[in-house]
């Protein structure tokens, strides 16, 4: 289901908006349906996503991922846990 975010609020059904993505991230959605809609997709940003939408982050090699690596959407129209994660520099070397 695909709803322009400024039309959102006139709907009586429950969905979240964009979660964020970190800076050096990709971030994959997969709904009860087991659709995958990745980042790139077009409009995504401006997509309404259902109630049960998992996003799943992961970040560039020679970054680490401090935070939640999934979210899921909830019926109130949060994503939980709270808190978009984050990609951080990693000072380890990089296994071959």
């Amino acid at each position: 289901m695909k709803v322009n975010a400024r039309h959102a609020e006139r709907i009586k059904c429950t969905g979240c908006g964009y979660p964020g993505a970190p800076a050096h991230s990709t971030v994959r959605f997969t709904d009860n349906l087991d659709d995958v809609l990745d980042e790139e997709d077009s409009l995504i940003k401006d997509t309404v996503f259902p109630t049960g939408t998992v996003a799943t982050y992961a970040c560039e090699r020679g970054f680490e991922l401090l935070g939640p690596a999934r979210r899921q959407c909830q019926p109130d129209g949060t994503w939980t846990p709270e808190g978009v994660p984050f990609c951080e520099y990693s000072k380890q070397p990089l296994k071959k």
